[in-house]
């Protein structure tokens, strides 16, 4: 296949546009990927019964079955925190949802990139949304900062099941595990087409 300085050779939206897109929803594969880690600590020596449990189970099914295998497992501390990394990831799959199955009609680059979200219940309308550059790297911000969020946390869990087993054995452990700090909760979609995120405020000069 030939290769051209100019791809796609159709109208489809900006470059900016679409990599925002793209890594947002490269970014959510990676919240899935903490999803089956998590499940993974429910069947420690049965890695494929795992694996294949994350490949036949839905979104929402997973977190059921996280929520409540890990009760049994984790800290309450760690719970706390597994809880928030949910509230964080729901947001994070309306991003990708809405992203991935919104229709993109053919347009030019703008500070603006449209998409059809469906039809009205009545069929009478069409739900079109219209996004910045920055609004849609706000989402993929959020979602990639999430994952990492979900990252740590399982790595600190696991850590924390490998010292206590190492305790039993009157070994004491050589790494302790630290917990991650929340981050800050993303905001929707809806709020980010409504209006651009706030820059942060200067701190104020101190005079005398």
């Amino acid at each position: 296949m030939g290769t051209s300085e100019k791809w796609p050779l159709y109208e489809i939206g900006s470059h900016d546009h679409l990599h925002a897109v793209g890594v947002t929803i490269a970014a959510w594969n990676q919240i899935e990927t903490v999803h089956q880690a998590l499940i993974q600590l429910i069947f420690p020596q049965h890695m494929r019964a795992g694996l294949h449990v994350s490949e036949l189970l839905g979104y929402d099914t997973k977190v059921k079955l996280i929520r409540t295998n890990l009760a049994d497992i984790a800290t309450k501390q760690e719970l706390e925190l597994l809880e928030v990394f949910f509230k964080h990831a729901n947001i994070c799959k309306d991003y990708r949802n809405i992203l991935c199955h919104a229709e993109y009609p053919n347009q030019p680059p703008g500070e603006l990139i449209m998409m059809v979200n469906g039809a009205s219940k009545d069929r009478s309308t069409i739900d079109l949304l219209r996004f910045t550059v920055p609004g849609i790297q706000e989402m993929a911000d959020a979602t990639y900062l999430t994952a990492a969020f979900g990252f740590n946390l399982w790595s600190a869990i696991n850590l924390r099941i490998a010292n206590d087993s190492w305790l039993a054995q009157g070994v004491p452990p050589r790494v302790l595990p630290t917990l991650p700090g929340k981050p800050p909760l993303p905001r929707n979609w809806d709020q980010i087409r409504e209006a651009p995120k706030p820059d942060p405020i200067p701190p104020q000069s101190s005079q005398a």
